[in-house]
């Protein structure tokens, strides 16, 4: 039991939509085969529904943006135990692309279990968010994005953040060992109850064979967290849409790690 209560379990199953265009994964494909993206099928630093609510790694926001047309919308529901304390997290994500540079979103959550920690037993939350990318992964030249959310609900919930972030893919063209790799790297200003934070972080996916993925992630922890976030984790994800990943994460807000399962279809 105790062994339990130093590990908390995270539970993760997202749902994606996605038009058409999305669909053909060429780009994609592209880059799971080691090569670079065209102008035609130009694939970013994308990722899934993260802690923060904006689509990228298992807690940071990334750079890349949908498809002008397309739509996203994802499901997650992540059960906690720390100390004695069970929660249970419902989140939902709808994504759209305004343009190919352009985004919108729209995330809310509700935690149920909290107890004590805020004096009520549950807490819920609504957030919008847009992402500008500036600057397309090209040559020399990384992926550049710059994106805001605002987040309200219960007062632990409140949240206002803007960031920029960043990713490069290195290609290395072996299809059987290590494809290429993607550097992320980003910067997040948020304000809190009362707390502000600038949150550096950075991160790497190295694609290996079989559509495989192992991702890693760390950010600053200034005056906001208790402890350093980070997460480490493994991830399947087939240019066709289907996705798997398993991680451990240190959110940054209690001592407990959390274990991650998480699985993702595009439709």
């Amino acid at each position: 039991m105790r062994s339990l209560v130093q590990l908390a379990a995270l539970c993760t199953i997202s749902l994606l939509s996605i038009d058409p265009v999305l669909a053909n994964s060429e780009g994609a494909d592209r880059e799971s085969r080691g090569l670079g993206p065209t102008p035609d099928n130009y694939v970013g630093g994308r990722g899934l529904i993260t802690q923060e609510g904006p689509t990228g790694m298992f807690l940071n926001p990334t750079s890349g943006t949908l498809r002008q047309g397309s739509l996203v919308t994802q499901y997650c529901v992540w059960f906690t135990a720390v100390a004695d304390n069970h929660r249970t997290t419902h989140g939902v994500l709808a994504t759209y692309g305004v343009t190919d540079w352009l985004e919108t979103g729209a995330y809310g959550q509700f935690i149920d279990g909290l107890g004590t920690a805020v004096g009520n037993d549950y807490v819920d939350a609504a957030q919008a968010s847009v992402r500008i990318r500036l600057l397309r992964d090209k040559g020399g030249v990384p992926e550049l994005s710059v994106g805001a959310f605002t987040q309200h609900g219960n007062d632990i919930q409140r949240k206002d953040t803007i960031y920029v972030a960043a990713s490069k893919f290195i290609p290395l063209g072996d299809p059987t060992i290590i494809r290429g790799i993607r550097i992320h790297a980003g910067f997040r200003q948020l304000w809190q109850r009362g707390d502000e934070g600038s949150i550096f972080y950075g991160g790497a996916e190295i694609g290996l064979g079989y559509d495989l993925y192992l991702v890693g992630e760390v950010s600053t922890r200034d005056n906001f967290y208790t402890e350093m976030p980070w997460s480490a984790g493994l991830q399947y994800r087939r240019p066709d849409g289907f996705g798997l990943s398993f991680a451990v994460t240190q959110t940054g807000f209690a001592s407990e790690l959390a274990s991650y399962v998480g699985i993702g279809v595009n439709f």
